[in-house]
């Protein structure tokens, strides 16, 4: 089974996202500071931005998976702090979905592709107070229908 991820309860699998990657990235949060006659020094400012860079492919006539970029999209259009867990044990904490992009191919009669490329982009975030995660619930819920209705 390929490696699995859960985004704020979204379980995203190999066998439904076909051919996953995932790509990781840590940053230090240092200023350099340039010293006359000497090397530069890098003095800590803050904590560094990680990013996570998830992308593969679905096929939504044969295993389904739309629905699950629709959730996605609507957490990215809130700016809503999403869970992500990898391997649905092993916490990396709270994220912000900062960019979805997918490409469909081999367009259908329904205008919808049989297979299509995505590629899931999410930044690390400070975990919301406990006001801010009820908000995150309901704000969800709310997305939720909304995608349903659109």
């Amino acid at each position: 089974m390929s490696e699995i991820f859960v985004i704020d309860g979204l379980v995203v699998e190999g066998w439904l996202f076909g051919n996953l990657t995932v790509g990781e990235n840590t940053t230090g949060g240092t200023v350099r500071k340039e010293i006359l006659g000497a090397k530069a020094r890098h003095e800590k400012t803050k904590i560094g931005d990680d990013t996570l860079e998830i992308s593969g492919k679905i096929a939504p006539k044969t295993f389904g998976g739309l629905q699950h970029m629709s959730y996605l999209q609507s957490a990215c259009r809130d700016s809503m702090p999403v869970y992500v867990t990898r391997g649905g044990v092993n916490p990396m904490g709270w994220f912000i979905v900062t960019n979805i992009s997918n490409g469909h191919r081999h367009i259908d009669v329904d205008g919808t592709g049989r297979l299509v490329d995505f590629s899931i982009q999410l930044e690390a975030t400070e975990s919301p107070s406990a006001l801010g995660i009820v908000s995150t619930v309901l704000n969800r819920i709310t997305s939720i229908i909304g995608e349903l209705f659109r």
